[in-house]
């Protein structure tokens, strides 16, 4: 898949404005062995599997230092070939895996260039590959967020089905198979479970978000004096230091972002991104972001009951309303309904300064004009 217009990465959590993105899953389950083909130029990426784990890191990162060539990716427990000589050898531990790279070659034609060389296909298929189907969304709205409520759960049960079960592994199986989730078994919550399952993911995603947003981390305030923290945490991609794997660094980068490599935690200049966020403004007040919807006669939604509808149906505590007092009045809405509008759905209130009655123009009726 490539993401090249603002649009087509905005459901990526990671991607940044500017860059063309190329990112495929690949299940080996399916595949078998499977061979990359990375052209030579400037580009950043790698190989990662389903605990967002740097299997091998590619490009300027990677062994092949920016001039391309050959990897080979090999599921768990597969043989290593007679030919891995011929590759850059990549050992998977999970079935599933993320093939991705970014373009970093500023000159869009070069960039476009570069990405109809990207290759990709079965080691079975290497005498004579297909060529690859290289689509993109065309604008089409996509998120690669986690899934919430029942479909987090849903998913997981899912994933578990074609992932072998490592040693860092067996103690939350343990834990998911009180869950009645476990590997070869069927998942059928009763409606009293799926409730309680609804429950503990949605205050599982509120302890991720405190997490990530308030970060207790040692070093994580980047500047003294300024709301700027460290965004990654997690000291080299394996996720493991001496004593401990980085469970909580994991949680809140993964919370925030994708992917992890070699590059992203690099310390050399010129060869890794420092990444950074600030989630306070200078006070220590949060930035809400707060998603304000406003009732206007001219589109769909008409009514400011209308409008608490489609906030409610949104299921986001920080969804509310702008009132505007000039569209209220043009539209000829009830204004008693605001009174029964819950205080914590109205962000904003607009006070116009228009005539008090609509003038024939709508032209005229929108211009601001100063008083004599």
């Amino acid at each position: 898949m490539v993401l090249n217009s603002y649009e087509d990465k905005l459901g990526v959590i990671t991607a940044n404005a500017t860059t063309p993105y190329i990112l495929g899953f690949v299940d080996l389950n399916e595949t078998g062995p499977l061979v990359v083909e990375l052209p030579p130029g400037p580009t950043a990426g790698g190989v990662g599997d389903f605990w967002q784990r740097a299997i091998i890191d590619m490009g300027e990162t990677g062994p092949d230092k920016g001039k391309g060539g050959k990897y080979l990716v090999l599921p768990p427990g597969a043989a290593i070939p007679a030919d891995s000589g011929d590759y850059y050898l990549a050992k998977s531990e999970t079935m599933n895996v993320l093939v991705g790279f970014r373009v970093l070659d500023p000159d869009p034609g070069k960039g476009k260039a570069l990405v109809e060389k990207f290759r990709m296909y079965p080691y079975s298929n290497r005498a004579q590959p297909t060529r690859t189907n290289l689509l993109t969304p065309g604008g089409k709205a996509w998120s690669g967020t986690q899934p919430k409520r029942m479909a987090y759960w849903e998913r997981l049960h899912q994933i578990i089905q074609k992932e072998p079960v490592n040693e860092r592994d067996r103690f939350y199986m343990a834990m998911l198979a009180s869950l009645e989730i476990e590997k070869d078994k069927p998942f059928n919550p009763a409606e009293a479970q799926r409730k309680a399952l609804e429950q503990g993911a949605q205050m599982g995603e509120l302890v991720a978000k405190a997490n990530t947003f308030a970060k207790r981390f040692p070093g994580v305030q980047y500047w003294p004096d300024r709301q700027w923290d460290t965004v990654l945490n997690i000291a080299e991609p394996s996720q493991r230091v001496a004593f401990y794997d980085q469970l909580w660094e994991r949680s809140a980068w993964f919370y925030d972002a994708v992917t992890n490599t070699k590059g992203m935690v690099s310390r050399t200049p010129g060869l890794g991104p420092t990444y950074l966020g600030s989630y306070t403004d200078e006070k220590g007040d949060w930035l809400d972001g707060k998603f304000m919807f406003e009732v206007t006669p001219l589109d769909t939604v008409r009514s400011i009951s209308g409008a608490r509808g489609v906030m409610e149906d949104c299921g986001q505590d920080n969804a509310g309303l702008f009132l505007d007092i000039w569209h209220l009045s043009r539209g000829s809405m009830d204004h008693s309904e605001i009174r029964t509008l819950p205080a914590s759905m109205t962000h904003s209130i607009g006070l116009a300064g228009a005539d008090r009655y609509p003038l024939t123009d709508l032209i005229e009726n929108t211009c601001h004009t100063a008083a004599s």
